[in-house]
């Protein structure tokens, strides 16, 4: 018979075995899917599929085990018409700034203070802040992106916290 706390760690122990096959199964089609992508879906049945298959969920698996973050789906659902948007917008402006030697270009470095607690979600914030139109993040320390604009009169700090918003959504940092 079990006690409580045996019963606790085989609880502990087959949860952390299910979180890894989870994210086994999960990455495997992900990694094949991008690999069918990468070599327009030649050669999808040979050894170097499963070598670079094999060793991308090997890669992610060390870097990020299981567990480790969690992307949460309602909210990653509704950043991606918000991405897709902000892309727009950023490649129409980089568009008219190469087509229109006139446009105000008055650049500055602007600080913005993060309120995301994992270090991943304002890695991803940063990633993304270059989607906005005439940004391009710098890099982060002591919880303060520094971000460059192109046009100080473009920046605006609610945009901003929208997007810190929707990530730390994503990230179950609400």
């Amino acid at each position: 018979m079990q006690t409580g706390m045996e019963k606790a760690a085989a609880h502990t122990k087959d949860s952390f075995w299910l979180s890894w096959i989870r994210a086994i199964v999960f990455r495997v089609p992900v990694f094949t899917v991008l690999w069918w992508i990468l070599t327009e879906g030649e050669a999808m049945l040979s050894v170097w599929t499963l070598v670079g298959t094999g060793l991308s969920v090997g890669v992610t698996l060390f870097m990020w085990p299981p567990d480790s973050w969690t992307w949460r789906l309602w909210p990653l659902i509704r950043f991606i018409p918000f991405f897709m948007w902000h892309s727009l917008l950023g490649g129409m402006d980089v568009a008219y700034r190469a087509l229109c030697p006139w446009a105000h270009v008055r650049p500055r470095v602007v600080e913005f203070s993060f309120t995301l607690q994992k270090e991943l979600a304002r890695v991803f914030f940063l990633w993304t802040v270059s989607l906005l139109p005439g940004t391009a993040a710098i890099g982060f320390e002591n919880g303060v992106a520094r971000i460059h604009v192109l046009d100080v009169g473009l920046i605006n700090m609610k945009k901003l916290q929208e997007l810190e918003n929707r990530i730390a959504g994503m990230f179950g940092q609400e």
